[in-house]
């Protein structure tokens, strides 16, 4: 028995909601001579654009889950976390460095070449 189930596909659903967005404003040009009454209209479409940007952004996010792979703000906050631990360790290699330097000769001059060789004739 070979039963397939449909796969959720975020990015047609995308699709097909820009298509269904284009459409509409299609028409309510096509039909509309008012100019408030294109302006709600616009109003009114940039509220249901956001409205499924935000639908679909829960819907990939599902997507990414499912399929075992970081969405946008699994990566950011992995992003901030980093970005955390490097300035904690700049900050300590940061005073380790200044302690070293401020107790150590061997620091703040460089090393001499050996003077035995230079006086050997040859």
């Amino acid at each position: 028995m070979n039963t397939k189930t449909p796969q959720f596909d975020p990015f047609e659903m995308w699709r097909q909601a820009i298509n269904k967005f284009e459409t509409g404003i299609n028409s309510m040009t096509n039909n509309s001579t008012n100019p408030e009454q294109f302006t709600r209209a616009l109003q009114q479409f940039g509220q249901v654009s956001t409205g499924v940007q935000k639908t679909f952004e829960k819907s990939l996010d599902a997507y990414f889950k499912a399929m075992r792979l970081p969405s946008r703000g699994d990566v950011l906050a992995l992003q901030e976390r980093l970005q955390s631990l490097e300035e904690k360790l700049d900050a300590a290699l940061g005073s380790n460095r200044s302690e070293a330097a401020a107790g150590s000769d061997r620091a703040r001059k460089p090393a001499e070449a050996p003077a035995a060789n230079a006086s050997k004739p040859n």
